[in-house]
């Protein structure tokens, strides 16, 4: 009988003994092995080591002094500043989903729902089970105890060993030494852990030991330790390992380290001086041990924060003021070290803004545009980063709990993260609004929101606002007597002169200003009586 039917008493539930044994029996039925075998480059392998089979250890084990001064090089990288910036920013993100949801005040969190249906269709009985499912996970075991991480201090754990060794390393602790049932489960620290021998084939599983002061500490088999990398590389030299963010962007954090370094010193140091004075003491020697003395004495105040910048001034008989100083423009200090930054983020997949880095223009620093991963506003940096960097993290670590946690408790059940309900509403609002924009009409869009079809409404692409105007257009249509009045509102209408003749309406307009402007009509009745009496006055 599992935990699980201990806690409930129920016989619906599987018997994750029977199901172990099962597959375990499956795979220990014979069959050819395969013959592709690991990737180990020699210069890696460790030779002379005490075994019977010479030649099988030179084969099959790992130079642990190696890999061992490697994973204590990449501790010492990942003290810089600026990774640990962004490890404990991805960590607090992650973390505010480390508790269960039904016990967390915004709705962030995780939970345990059954495969293949969403939490809400899950039954009652379904819902117990997940429900003491998500305590397993919280306290990382069947009881709580005070001395064994719960999931939060456990998930920061295993966040540090995934960007700085990119090795997640979990023991799983059964009932007994014989037993398949999963008590609890541990966090191992990744740079303790090594690769022991590779088996001859790739279908044998390896075998792990702990090295703490250079000495083995414990021995592990596949089945007692995890050993899980992301960031795995097609390379010899790996021997099996990962390829970690701060491994890829060594040189980049050693010129972080330098350049801080350099800046720090400048100021505590006192930097040095502006510049020195050439002495020439004139007795045609070029110098005297009586000025360098001299020298030495005025250089020694300088030193330190308050004697930066002073000039040691000797007396002789000429001298000349030297500089020794580069100004920063010529250094390109500001900018390459904003490259640095840009880049460093880059490698872990975070937006410098995240950090406090803002990033205005890409890795040059300058104003105006945008790189091509980016967006114009904050919001979206911050929304694209997540998606990129974030996101892919948390399903690793789902994966991670349900594949090699949760499959040795109840396999019928997965473990995921879950965002609150306002930022899921939200999130799916914007993703239906897409979907308006793009053809989907708004029956269609209630049916996908769980809300009943609206009878006799028009299968009209478009939000609410296109389909007003649709039903206004269309009850203009329908109506012959508001279509009549819209069409004679809006016709041509010739005018007609005394005659009953069509007039242009250019010429009605004027003749109508002509015939309204009186003053008009008596100048020109004036001017042709004027001429009329001309013209009688010659004829005579």
């Amino acid at each position: 009988m599992s935990f699980l039917d201990h806690w409930f008493g129920s016989k619906d539930l599987i018997d994750v003994d029977s199901l172990t044994k099962q597959y375990e029996n499956e795979l220990n039925k014979s069959f050819r092995a395969g013959r592709s075998t690991q990737r180990v480059d020699p210069a890696y392998i460790e030779i002379g080591a005490n075994n019977e089979d010479t030649n099988n250890a030179q084969r099959n084990t790992i130079n642990r002094e190696y890999f061992i001064r490697k994973k204590d090089r990449l501790r010492g990288f990942s003290t810089d500043l600026l990774v640990q910036a962004i490890i404990r920013t991805r960590t607090n993100q992650i973390l505010q989903y480390a508790v269960p949801a039904r016990s967390s005040d915004d709705g962030n969190g995780f939970r345990i729902v059954r495969k293949g249906k969403k939490p809400g269709a899950m039954t009652k009985h379904e819902q117990n089970v997940a429900e003491k499912l998500e305590d397993f996970i919280f306290y990382t075991g069947k009881k709580q105890m005070d001395w064994r991480d719960d999931f939060p201090t456990f998930l920061a754990r295993i966040l540090y060993d995934f960007y700085v060794y990119d090795q997640i390393n979990i023991e799983r602790v059964y009932e007994s030494p014989h037993s398949n049932k999963l008590n609890h489960f541990n966090y191992v620290d990744a740079s303790t852990i090594l690769i022991d021998k590779f088996p001859k084939t790739i279908d044998k599983p390896k075998t792990y030991v702990q090295m703490i002061n250079r000495k083995e500490a414990a021995h592990f088999t596949s089945k007692e330790l995890t050993f899980i990398t992301y960031w795995s590389q097609n390379m010899n030299k790996n021997c099996g390992y990962g390829f970690s963010p701060v491994e890829a962007a060594i040189p980049q954090i050693t010129y972080h380290i330098n350049v801080e370094q350099f800046n720090a010193r400048f100021f505590s140091q006192g930097g040095m001086t502006r510049g020195l004075l050439l002495i020439d003491p004139g007795d045609g020697t070029g110098t005297s041990r009586v000025s360098l003395d001299a020298l030495r004495r005025n250089l020694m105040p300088t030193q330190g924060i308050n004697g930066s910048w002073k000039i040691p001034i000797i007396q002789a008989h000429d001298a000349k003021y030297v500089n020794m100083t580069q100004s920063s423009k010529d250094m390109e200090f500001v900018n390459f070290l904003n490259y640095l930054n840009n880049i460093i983020c880059a490698d872990f997949q975070i937006q410098p803004d995240e950090v406090n880095f803002p990033n205005r223009g890409g890795a040059n620093g300058k104003t105006g545009g945008s790189t091509l991963n980016e967006g114009n506003t904050t919001r979206t940096k911050m929304n694209a980063s997540r998606q990129n960097g974030l996101a892919p993290v948390m399903k690793f670590i789902e994966r991670i709990i349900t594949d090699k946690i949760l499959r040795y408790v109840d396999d019928r059940y997965q473990f995921i993260f879950t965002p609150s309900d306002d930022e899921k509403e939200q999130r799916q609002q914007q993703e239906l609004a897409l979907k308006l924009k793009n053809g989907m009409s708004v029956n269609e869009a209630r049916r996908l929101m769980g809300l009943p079809c609206i009878d006799g409404l028009p299968n009209v692409p478009g939000n609410s606002d296109n389909l007003i105007q649709y039903l206004a257009i269309q009850s203009k249509l329908d109506d012959p007597e508001a279509n009549k009045v819209q069409q004679n509102s809006t016709a041509y209408k010739p005018t007609k002169d005394k005659a009953g003749a069509d007039v242009d309406q250019d010429n009605q307009d004027n003749q109508n200003n002509v015939d309204n402007d009186k003053t008009k009509d008596d100048d020109v009745s004036s001017d042709m009586s004027d001429q009329n009496a001309t013209d009688n006055k010659q004829n005579s």
